[in-house]
């Protein structure tokens, strides 16, 4: 099977030759004429690196007196592109391009306008630095090969419109942990389209665990969950000392599971820092029910104290790795 995509990949790596009608604000297009519409597509020189950067494909360029509305980016258009770090595509966008984004190991994070309907072949592949996408919910098919190679994603969540992901899509993102569907009914997935799903989790919409539980390729997924309580960082359906212990694993280097990273920012300010760790203990204080839970293990991994001052603290002792916080302030579990 590997083979045979060596072969496909081999196959399909092109020779950059792109023509363009006029270079914009540092973008290559092609122009289309129409009767009352005009489009443009963005493409690139005859050589490959053209681009670099952040770029922002605007949703229309004026060319000549001309307004031309920006509806797809060429096959191959950012092919190879390793000074390229982020992109954002416009509402105006229907199509991207087979291998458009291919090996652009530079690009960081993607936003996919909601106009897009389809994700070509190979358009991102061996994007390796690639950590952020946002897949736009007009999206209804993520191409062969959409996104293989793409080891640094850990986290994609695929939206409601998409109906059909096709081989290969997601294959070699060895970190990819956490996947979350829209789509009520099971998305039509052909073979070998995740090659981690053994050591992921899926999470699908509220009263659809069944449905995706005895469904071809998706019933292979590690954990499939229809809800998850914030807190609930290790996935395992509580919200306890244990999920506060992972939170601070993952803060010293040595997490229990990849998709603690996904799950860990309690306080919602973008980062898993201690921070995360004392609001979630606060919250378990705040909480009898929580509080209960906590306490009938607290003794197997923190300690409480008081400061002089009166500040109730915190020191979490991870037994296994002897891990060790000191002085995290936090409210008092008990009267």
């Amino acid at each position: 099977m590997k083979q045979k995509l060596l072969l496909l990949l081999v196959a399909l790596l092109p020779v950059v030759a792109n023509a363009y009608d006029a270079k914009i604000d540092g973008i290559y297009y092609y122009f289309i004429e129409g009767i009352s519409y005009n489009e443009a597509s963005v493409t690139s020189r005859t050589t490959t690196n053209s681009y670099s950067g952040d770029v922002v494909i605007p949703e229309s360029v004026n060319y000549k007196d001309k307004t031309y509305h920006v509806t797809s980016i060429n096959s191959n258009a950012f092919n190879g592109c390793y000074s390229l770090t982020s992109v954002s595509i416009p509402n105006s966008l229907t199509q991207i391009g087979a291998r458009a984004f291919y090996d652009c190991k530079g690009l960081t994070s993607v936003t996919i306008g909601n106009g897009v309907t389809s994700i070509g072949r190979f358009a991102f592949s061996y994007c390796t630095g690639l950590t952020s996408v946002t897949i736009g919910n007009g999206v209804k098919n993520i191409g062969q090969a959409a996104f293989y190679g793409c080891n640094g994603l850990i986290t994609i969540v695929i939206p409601e419109s998409v109906t059909i992901i096709d081989d290969y899509a997601f294959y070699g993102c060895g970190k990819l942990c956490f996947i979350k569907l829209g789509k009520e009914s099971p998305v039509e997935i052909h073979n070998s389209t995740f090659s981690n799903r053994a050591n992921a989790v899926l999470q699908v919409p509220k009263g659809c665990k069944t449905s995706y539980e005895t469904a071809y390729y998706w019933k292979d997924f590690k954990k499939i969950v229809d809800y998850i309580d914030n807190g609930d960082v290790n996935i395992d359906e509580q919200v306890n000392v244990v999920d506060v212990v992972d939170i601070a694993r993952f803060v010293v280097g040595n997490p229990a599971d990849t998709f603690v990273e996904v799950l860990a920012d309690i306080n919602k300010d973008g980062s898993v820092s201690i921070g995360d760790a004392v609001t979630l203990v606060n919250d378990i204080a705040g909480d009898p029910e929580l509080r209960e839970s906590m306490e009938c293990s607290w003794q197997l991994y923190s300690r409480r104290h008081a400061e002089p001052d009166g500040t109730w603290c915190l020191s979490i002792v991870e037994p296994r790795q002897r891990t060790q916080l000191h002085g995290l302030p936090v409210r008092p579990l008990c009267a």
